[in-house]
């Protein structure tokens, strides 16, 4: 094949990989034009990310939080005092 040949397959193929992109850009479009939502902004470098929670969902985690840490504080008490190594007396405080 000569240069020109070589330079006019690659061309159209080219014009083919353009026309698809376009599509998918008009598709894209149309979804968002179609749903009413846009892409949102990113929040601004100040506030937090991550998903808001509901009242409710905030006082259930509360609560699971509250019988967590009580049943921790009551498996703590029912160890007993004597696995607590005891300090060994040292040199006499100046």
């Amino acid at each position: 094949m000569d240069q020109y040949r070589l330079l006019e397959l690659a061309l159209e193929e080219l014009q083919r990989e353009k026309e698809r992109i376009e599509q998918e850009i008009q598709s894209i479009q149309a979804e968002l034009k179609g749903t009413g939502t846009a892409v949102q902004p990113l929040p601004s470098a100040g506030t937090r990310r991550g998903r808001m929670r509901t009242p409710a969902e905030r006082k259930a985690h509360s609560l699971a939080m509250k019988k967590y840490w009580a049943a921790k504080r009551k498996a703590r008490a029912a160890k007993p005092a004597a696995s607590v190594p005891k300090k060994l007396p040292g040199p006499a405080p100046r």
